[in-house]
């Protein structure tokens, strides 16, 4: 295997994530720790990494505030936490929403079926009638449906279509990005369908796919490296 294809120790990296990388031991890739971005060596230039070499080096060497190793760990830290309790908030959220989405879905559900049962047995109860009536030579006045009863009973199931397939997009983030931060995913839409979408995690080919509007533009603009 080739140098280019190899990182040494102390070669500096700038992750996608903008987090500058050390590399500590010789290898052909490595993991940033903040996003999980697995990176090879022959898909990072030696511009790439002359760059960020030096922006190490003015943030921890040439700074006049020059920070341990312990405030540094400290730091990270609680980013992290940060970061964990972002995702946690916005999880619950999503939970909950689904939770009411769901419970309301269920509510709908049951008042249909009971709606349902009620005009079974009203049914049944006029056949009988009209039986009744017939074998004693009476003709029963016929019956007329409501024309706004009818049009309520036809929105309802529309309504109780719609909420299903709600609720069913907002599971789906959990197996389309299941290993993707809470804060990193949004709703975009691709020909007018909602999808799920990380920027950070997804090719550039599938989100140059979606419909544009500010934020998918601002996703798309090319990265400027700082010197």
């Amino acid at each position: 295997m080739s140098s280019e294809e190899m990182f040494t120790p102390f070669d500096c990296v700038t992750c996608r994530c903008n987090y500058i990388l050390v590399v500590r031991n010789q290898g052909s890739s490595l993991t940033c720790s903040m996003c999980n971005n697995h990176i090879k060596r022959r898909d990072i230039s030696r511009e790439n990494m002359e760059i960020s070499q030096k922006r190490i080096i003015e943030k921890f060497v040439c700074s006049s505030e020059k920070v341990s190793d312990h405030e540094r760990l400290l730091l990270k830290i609680e980013k992290e936490i940060e970061l964990n309790k972002k995702d946690k908030s916005h999880l619950q959220k999503m939970r909950k929403e689904l939770e009411d989405k769901e419970s309301y879905v269920k509510a709908t559900e049951s008042d249909l079926i009971q709606k349902h049962s009620e005009l079974v047995e009203k049914i049944n109860k006029e056949k009988a009638r009209e039986t009744i009536d017939e074998e004693s030579g009476i003709r029963s006045p016929e019956i007329k449906q409501n024309p706004v009863s009818k049009k309520r009973k036809l929105e309802t199931g529309e309504t109780t279509s719609e909420l299903k397939e709600e609720l069913e997009f907002y599971k789906s983030v959990f197996k389309s990005h299941r290993n993707s931060l809470v804060s990193q995913v949004k709703i975009k839409t691709m020909n007018g369908t909602k999808v799920w979408v990380d920027h950070i995690r997804d090719d550039k080919q599938f989100i140059e796919a979606l419909d544009r509007d500010e934020e998918v533009e601002e996703w798309l603009k090319p990265v400027k490296c700082e010197r």
